[in-house]
């Protein structure tokens, strides 16, 4: 299944999307955008940005300088090559955190405490702050609901 969204509608289009991704099983290992590789998004640089950050998250490199070094360009490169894509490299981070925080409580079962710190978070409170203003309910309410 596809969805799309043109680019003025793509920031307001971004929660629905991640939640029918839930539902559809993205998270889970499903597919949203039929490219086999479980991705929410069809643009290759997002992807490849996503990607970077999940294998830097856990060395606790997360900063869009050692995600451009990651990908072989600089900062700069980045930035425009996202800015042209109606993307930021901050949007991006927290929707790979967000994900990565649903998939690593529900499915991985790990604790918030081990969650915050395999994305990186510098305090479990960010952490839990940040979760809450993406799901409207703490880590334990949201686990306990599932």
């Amino acid at each position: 299944m596809t969805i799309w969204a043109s680019s003025r509608s793509r920031r307001r289009n971004r929660s629905w999307i991640f939640l029918i991704a839930i539902a559809g099983g993205v998270i889970g290992g499903g597919d949203l955008d039929g490219d086999g590789n479980g991705s929410l998004h069809t643009d290759p640089v997002v992807d490849k940005v996503k990607h970077a950050l999940i294998e830097l998250m856990p060395e606790g490199q997360h900063s869009i300088e050692e995600t451009s070094k990651a990908l072989d360009t600089n900062v700069r490169s980045l930035q425009r090559q996202l800015k042209a894509r109606d993307y930021s490299f901050r949007t991006i981070l927290d929707e790979t955190r967000k994900e990565l925080a649903l998939r690593h409580l529900v499915k991985d079962g790990l604790s918030a405490s081990e969650v915050s710190y395999r994305l990186g978070y510098k305090d479990q409170n960010s952490f839990y702050r940040a979760f809450k203003s993406w799901t409207g309910k703490t880590t334990g309410e949201f686990v306990a609901g599932e």
